[in-house]
């Protein structure tokens, strides 16, 4: 990849603009921090990702839970679209980037209440029948959006942020969604 290559990927990426630099130079862009400290080299350029909010260290805070549900995915060519149920496992992880003075990221007890809360609004329903899926199927993927969504807002302050839900619905199959401000 030439360094015009990235040039262009990156002016897509951030909507930014910088000065193409001489061969083996060093360009720093300010990412969010998920992409902190991350190197590309190649073509005589290096390019480091720098955090906005510098951070030595992260903890990924996560508790597992699980609830029962029906559903059917309409449309589906196959078994699925005929209503069904499972016992979906769910983990939620919380990324915090600092302790507080009891040497936590966030309490398990308080991480597991909000969880709770929002487990509670899909188990033992049928899932086809809840206003958040009357339109979208209740894929494990939608699933996993949906217990997200009615998270985030409730855990994120400066120390820490909602970073992922895993929706399993087997031991064997199951997704991750990664929130938007990872």
């Amino acid at each position: 990849m030439t360094a015009r290559h990235l040039y262009t990927f990156f002016h897509r990426l951030i909507k930014v603009s910088f000065i193409l630099p001489g061969e083996n130079a060093r360009v720093y862009l300010q990412l969010p921090y998920c992409f902190n400290n991350t190197n590309y080299q190649g073509s005589g350029i290096i390019l480091t990702f720098l955090s906005s909010r510098r951070r030595d260290s992260m903890f990924d805070i996560f508790i597992n839970t699980h609830f029962c549900g029906a559903h059917h995915l309409r449309d589906y060519p196959g078994t699925c679209e005929v209503p069904h149920g499972h016992n979906w496992k769910v983990r939620v992880t919380v990324r915090a980037t600092e302790l507080d003075k009891l040497g936590m990221g966030i309490d398990f007890t308080v991480l597991k209440k909000y969880v709770k809360e929002v487990i509670d609004l899909l188990d033992h329903r049928d899932l086809n029948e809840m206003e958040a899926f009357s339109k979208i199927n209740p894929s494990s993927e939608h699933i996993a959006q949906f217990i997200s969504s009615n998270l985030e807002k409730i855990l994120e302050n400066d120390r820490y942020q909602l970073y992922s839900v895993r929706v399993m619905e087997t031991d064997n199959q199951g997704v991750t969604y990664y929130t938007n401000g990872c």
